[in-house]
């Protein structure tokens, strides 16, 4: 890998050439944890790579999550003989933005 960085090779073609069966994508991720004998600066793309930005999860209090486990869903469907019921699951993105349904189950208990 770095004889091939040194004579100026591109990644791809190092890849190609030497019949490497890792992708690119590992080929950075090893690059910027140190694993190869390489810098990054000598590798004109990934110098053009911005870091992405991470947001942190936003909190949720312990006390809205009372009541909304598994366990007592099944506690409920019991203590009402609920025998059918339907679930829909949805991704939503930006906060006013669009929603997608992802999937829509009957579930039936026998």
């Amino acid at each position: 890998m770095s004889d091939g960085v040194k004579k100026g090779q591109h990644l791809y073609h190092i890849l190609q050439t030497n019949k490497l069966s890792v992708s690119k994508s590992t080929v950075y991720r090893h690059l910027k944890q140190g694993y190869l004998s390489v810098s990054a600066v000598e590798f004109p793309r990934v110098v053009k790579f911005k870091t992405r930005k991470t947001r942190p999860a936003e909190y949720v209090p312990r006390a809205i999550k009372v009541g909304r486990t598994y366990e007592d869903f099944l506690a409920y469907t019991d203590e009402n003989e609920i025998t059918s019921w339907v679930e829909m699951d949805t991704v939503i993105g930006c906060v006013g933005g669009k929603v997608i349904l992802v999937k829509l189950t009957k579930s039936l208990t026998l």
